[in-house]
């Protein structure tokens, strides 16, 4: 295959000089305008080789296409597995390359990983770790358009890296939220597949860049972000860095796989375009020790308890307070972790959420829990779809440390502040029926009250948008009455206006409820189309009545009504692989290494709380517990790489 060649630099050189003599008066050279069709891997070139990995390796590689760019390329790309035919129960990861067209040696290096891993498995320990225990799918060209044309952007002309529906601001990001067919392909791969953790590679500057990017405020997951990626930086030139801290992006990629799905995904800047076996050697190696960490802390399975089926659910630490998903047709799920001991929530849509205390994850491979949830006709909203913002963050001391997770769950109080005139998009997790009377109670934050919403529905999380009515504070609606069988997201826009950036700005939702259907009606299948997004937050429940022949269920007391709650025994039996999970608690297993990921098939046995489960990784005594609510990098080397990303 050809590789960059000495004279490569100087072509580049001379070709930006000519562009820019060619260019009319007042227009916009890109310094990088011709250069990607010389020296490096073109579009048909790179498909072709992970085609040719794939025959050659069939038992761990299998070429996937996930869409199709604007000029109707494929966006191709290769899933490394032990066992790739089989969807195990195991943590994914995504690495993608190339976002921006014109960054070569993104798509490079991302090939280089895949080769890497297929052509090195058996021989290389890392490797080979790396694909007994996980799931990695890469795909080099994100915008195969752009890399053909040696373009940032698509063939729309759109910035693929502005264009995601998560803190979009308008005149800031790119297109319309979500509006590019690349983006949308991306999305859907990771409603699809709950990746854990993954990479965006990018060029030319040397950062680490950590979500998030939209504002100042740090991560709840800062210390796993920093344990998986601030060892990449080890032995280089590299910084690692808060992305805002660096320069602030709205419609970013990581922040849209963080927000929305809980995949700790980081912005790799490679430092040159140039030297290709220099950066392979450099960049390769790190990319794929990170996998390797992507199976340390904690895992799971959850069930539905009446059935044995497994669930969409969302899985909630109080310590990190954001969310991780399962995925819905095997109900595993998996979460990078710190060592240490974490309280934990589970929850679905139309069930009741269990909560295990005292999980102790190890400071090598991850603990296992196993949980069932009892059916309900209870729920709240599930996921985050996407999030607008009115303009963008620029004080370094933004005071509004919630995020758009916030608003999932029961309400607890602590709501996710829209800012004047912002959206969020919530899923709710399944198709809810019409029902006599208010469908939805949206719960506001603790204000005055008088805070403002207007909230419309849709069947799809992109809309079109029925207006469902207007609220202020805490109020009901009846999507039946604009004309919808059933309401699937729920779109909810401030209205109240005021001033911008301070800590409680704009309305404050904390809750997007569900009336409880009619009992001859009620639907306790939670799982009825797989389920897109996440849930959470601290459950408890009293009953209260909605409007008409409904009721709504209102949590008044973190810790009141049926949840169901899991201690762990006094005596817990390491040995006992979670089969005995019951009446008596929770079992304990240790997993660790790669073989410890295909231990979820035990499920728990129905305690008497309603919920069973098997705890593993060393979970001492305990009593039920309370839900807790609870790099300024910017130096002027900094601002002369400012808009590469």
């Amino acid at each position: 295959m050809t590789r960059v060649a000495p004279l490569v630099g100087a072509f580049c050189l001379l070709s930006a000089i000519g562009s820019a003599a060619a260019a009319p008066a007042g227009a916009r050279v890109d310094p990088k305008a011709t250069f990607c069709g010389v020296g490096f891997t073109t579009y048909d070139e790179l498909v072709a080789e992970l085609e040719a990995l794939a025959a050659a390796h069939p038992a761990i590689a299998r070429v996937e296409t996930i869409g199709a760019s604007v000029r109707g390329r494929a966006i191709v790309g290769l899933r490394i597995s032990d066992n790739v035919a089989t969807n195990e129960m195991e943590p994914e990861a995504r690495i993608i390359g190339a976002m921006h067209g014109n960054e070569c040696m993104a798509y490079e290096v991302a090939l280089g990983i895949a080769r890497t891993l297929v052509e090195d498995y058996g021989t290389d320990p890392v490797a080979t770790a790396v694909v007994d225990a996980v799931e990695t799918f890469i795909v080099p060209m994100a915008n195969p358009d752009g890399s053909a044309a040696s373009t940032r952007a698509n063939a729309d002309g759109v910035d693929l890296n502005r264009n995601f529906p998560f803190m979009w601001v308008a005149g800031e990001s790119e297109g319309s939220p979500g509006s590019e067919p690349e983006t949308e392909v991306l999305r859907a791969d990771g409603l699809l597949h709950p990746y854990v953790a993954g990479i965006s590679y990018h060029t030319a500057a040397d950062f680490v860049n950590l979500v998030w990017n939209y504002t100042p405020v740090a991560p709840r997951h800062e210390p796993e972000l920093r344990a998986l990626f601030e060892p990449y930086a080890v032995g280089t030139t590299y910084d690692v860095v808060l992305g805002w801290h660096w320069y602030s992006v709205y419609g970013d990629y990581t922040d849209h796989d963080y927000g929305t799905r809980g995949t700790l995904d980081t912005i790799i800047e490679i430092q040159s375009d140039y030297g290709t076996s220099g950066q392979l050697d450099l960049h390769v190696p790190r990319a794929i020790a990170m996998l390797a960490l992507a199976d340390d802390g904690l895992a799971g399975r959850v069930t539905d308890a009446a059935t044995g089926a497994p669930l969409s659910a969302s899985i909630w630490v109080a310590e990190r307070r954001a969310p991780v998903f399962t995925e819905s047709g095997l109900g595993d799920f998996h979460e990078v972790l710190v060592a240490g001991t974490y309280d934990v929530t589970v929850t679905a849509p139309r069930h009741l959420p269990a909560r295990v205390a005292g999980v102790v994850v190890p400071s090598s491979g991850h603990a296992w829990i196993d949980v069932a949830l009892e059916p309900a006709a209870e729920s709240f909203g599930f996921a985050v779809s996407s999030t607008v913002l009115s303009q963008t963050i620029r004080d370094a001391g933004y005071p509004n440390e919630s995020v758009p997770s916030d608003a999932l769950g029961a309400p607890d109080g602590a709501p996710f502040w829209l800012e004047p005139y912002g959206e969020i998009v919530i899923d709710l997790g399944f198709d809810a029926p019409d029902v006599p009377g208010a469908d939805l109670r949206i719960h506001a934050g603790p204000a005055d009250g008088s805070d403002t919403a207007a909230v419309e529905g849709s069947g799809d999380r992109d809309g079109p948008w029925t207006w469902l009515g207007d609220v202020t504070g805490t109020g009901e609606l009846d999507f039946g009455a604009s004309g919808l069988a059933t309401l699937r997201y729920v779109h909810v826009s401030d209205t109240t206006g005021g001033r911008f950036g301070r800590a409680a700005a704009g309305y404050g939702i904390d809750a997007v409820e569900v009336a409880a259907p009619p009992a001859a009606g009620a639907d306790a299948d939670a799982d009825a189309d797989g389920g897109d997004e996440a849930d959470g937050g601290d459950e408890a429940d009293a009953e209260g009545e909605g409007d008409g022949d409904v009721s709504f269920d209102v949590p008044v007391d973190g810790d009141a009504g049926p949840d169901a709650e899991i201690d762990s025994p006094a005596e817990a039996d390491a040995d006992s692989g979670g089969e005995d999970g019951g009446e008596d608690g929770a079992d304990v297993r240790v997993d660790g290494g790669a073989d410890a990921v295909e231990g979820g098939d035990e499920a728990g046995g129905g305690g008497g709380s309603g919920c069973g489960c098997a705890v593993s990784g060393g979970v001492p005594a305990g009593d039920a517990w309370p839900l807790a609510a609870a790099l300024a990098i910017a130096g002027a080397a900094c601002l002369s790489r400012r808009r590469r990303r």
